[in-house]
């Protein structure tokens, strides 16, 4: 879309151009051609003046305009009304999102969408991505604990005060060194992190909780509308907790004058090419009327 207003701006200077061009040729060509001449003057002239007026309006609008003199430069008055009101935008963009995005707003649309109907019905058709969701979270957790420190630690004095001095022929083997406990305690604890990841691997254990998750999904459904209630509740807590105007202000304030103003134009730039186009067609029928008036 864009790209076809471009289009269409190059198309109608073009064309006003060209009403100009003709006009002035045929005012050089004889008295006959007078009247013709001017009135295509005064389109093409009319025209261009409307639509780079405009372009200029929105240029003074998005950013600062300046004439460069040479040895001075001098700031068009009125220019720049984006780049001056930037605060008081970042401001109104901050509040308005607490206005979209509040309690009650939140509370409205869950019901609304269904959102817990659709979440139970989308685990009950796929409980197999849930399950391996779960034994992935459980996974990571179990690894992290075996590998930390103060389990080794764990585990080691438990073999040795729980086991080893009611069974002396393990403490006899360490001393003489057939067994470590340091080496004992390391090889449990490789076994069951193996042995946890067996867990991936069995099926048979996937489809028991498969059918666990379907179960749990069927009976959750029967509540969903206390579950859609705590669930509103609790986005209405977080809501509470959490600054919504100010992290959108500290977001906006990231970005540079320069940048807001691309953003702007990006989003815009349709109106925004088809303001100055409308300032072309206004400014040439201004100079058709003037044209049939005099």
């Amino acid at each position: 879309m864009v790209k076809s207003i471009a289009n269409l701006l190059i198309c109608s200077m073009l064309v006003l151009s060209s009403l100009l061009g003709a006009g002035l040729v045929l005012s050089f060509v004889g008295e006959k051609y007078t009247a013709l001449s001017k009135m295509l003057i005064l389109i093409g002239f009319s025209g261009l003046v409307g639509q780079i007026t405009n372009k200029l309006a929105i240029r003074m609008i998005l950013d600062y305009l300046d004439i460069n003199l040479g040895i001075t430069r001098i700031r068009v008055p009125g220019s720049g009304l984006l780049q001056r009101n930037l605060s008081k935008l970042i401001d109104f963009v901050s509040e308005g999102s607490v206005q979209v995005l509040n309690k009650e707003v939140v509370r409205k649309e869950l019901r609304e969408q269904e959102v817990m109907k659709n979440l139970l019905e989308a685990v009950q058709k796929k409980p197999g991505k849930v399950v391996d969701g779960i034994i992935s979270v459980v996974l990571t957790e179990l690894e992290s604990i075996l590998s930390k420190d103060k389990f080794y630690i764990l585990l080691r004095d438990g073999i040795i005060k729980g086991y080893a001095r009611k069974h002396r022929a393990l403490a006899i083997a360490n001393v003489t060194g057939i067994i470590d406990y340091d080496d004992l305690t390391y090889t449990i604890i490789e076994t069951l992190k193996d042995t946890a990841r067996q867990l991936q691997l069995s099926t048979r254990a996937k489809a028991h909780l498969e059918t666990f998750v379907r179960e749990v999904c069927k009976d959750l459904t029967l509540h969903k509308e206390k579950l859609e209630e705590k669930l509103s509740t609790m986005v209405a807590v977080a809501l509470d907790q959490f600054s919504l105007i100010t992290a959108v202000r500290n977001r906006l304030n990231q970005f540079s004058p320069g940048e807001i103003k691309e953003k702007v134009e990006e989003v815009a730039a349709d109106y925004l090419g088809w303001i100055e186009i409308w300032g072309g067609v206004l400014g040439a029928m201004v100079g058709l009327l003037m044209g049939t008036i005099l």
